[in-house]
């Protein structure tokens, strides 16, 4: 039981809200924002019965200064008699033009930390180079120059806005054991009017669309591989995520946003 629990918290580890910002002509622009998020069980297995958390998402940054995002997500799994709690914190830090990425993380089980990675990784001359120090001090190169989050994040409200259902990109996130690409499928529904209300202002004039976002182990067919988890998402057009579904096989979350905080926004131009 504990080996599948620790399995699961080293993806839980990179299952996250999504934040992006929008590109110069996009109809909206970033919300720096810290939200929070419940999370509950919404479907099982024999290995997990209960499962129940919650996920603090803070992001900041423009286009001039670069963009830094920490989450903090705490998990208790349950099943077959015992139980886990899962802590995960991680900092990340994206050049405004995505050519580099600061990255940061540590997963604990019930207090013991399990996982650390510390690294940078860079875009240069067609490659990307990656310089670790955690889990342990290597460098590496790879043949090509994959999207970092927010990057990614930024393709894919573009894609949204202008209707396109599909987009698939190579990401590098710092996940793992910082050194795994993925292979990525975003699927993009039609746009949906705003949902108004009150109780979160910051959204509620603002259109969203549903994404389904699919990561494959780099070198996997997607035609016929089972992705590592899936994540399901409300994107609204100033960067929020709302409506989280979190997909690991053996069991699936949702995260429920409970507060929107907007946070100070810079003078960028």
């Amino acid at each position: 039981m504990r080996c599948s629990l620790t399995a699961f918290a080293l993806l839980l580890a990179t299952a996250t809200p999504l934040a992006a910002q929008a590109q110069s002509g996009d109809r909206a622009e970033l919300l720096p924002h810290r939200g929070v998020y419940d999370l509950t069980l919404v479907s099982g297995s024999a290995n997990i019965e209960d499962a129940r958390g919650r996920i603090v998402f803070e992001f900041a940054g423009d286009s001039c200064e670069g963009y830094a995002t920490t989450v903090r997500q705490v998990t208790t799994l349950s099943g077959s008699g015992s139980s886990q709690t899962l802590d995960m914190n991680s900092t990340s830090f994206e050049e405004p033009d995505g050519s580099s990425l600061r990255f940061r993380s540590e997963t604990r089980a019930d207090g013991t930390r399990i996982k650390q990675v510390d690294g940078v990784a860079r875009h240069e001359d067609g490659q990307m180079l990656l310089d670790l120090r955690q889990p342990e001090a290597r460098s590496e190169s790879f043949a090509q120059q994959p999207a970092f989050p927010v990057t990614h994040l930024k393709a894919i409200i573009r894609a949204a806005e202008e209707g396109t259902p599909t987009l698939a990109m190579t990401v590098f996130d710092g996940s793992d054991d910082g050194t795994q690409l993925y292979e990525t499928l975003a699927i993009m529904g039609r746009e949906q009017p705003p949902r108004g209300g009150e109780e979160f202002p910051a959204i509620s004039a603002t259109a969203h669309w549903p994404v389904t976002l699919s990561y494959f182990e780099q070198g996997q067919d997607q035609g016929e591989q089972t992705p590592a988890y899936v994540i399901s998402f409300q994107l609204h057009e100033n960067g929020v995520s709302t409506d989280l579904r979190l997909d690991f096989g053996e069991f699936v979350m949702a995260g429920t946003l409970q507060t929107l905080e907007e946070l100070a926004a810079s003078d960028c131009p």
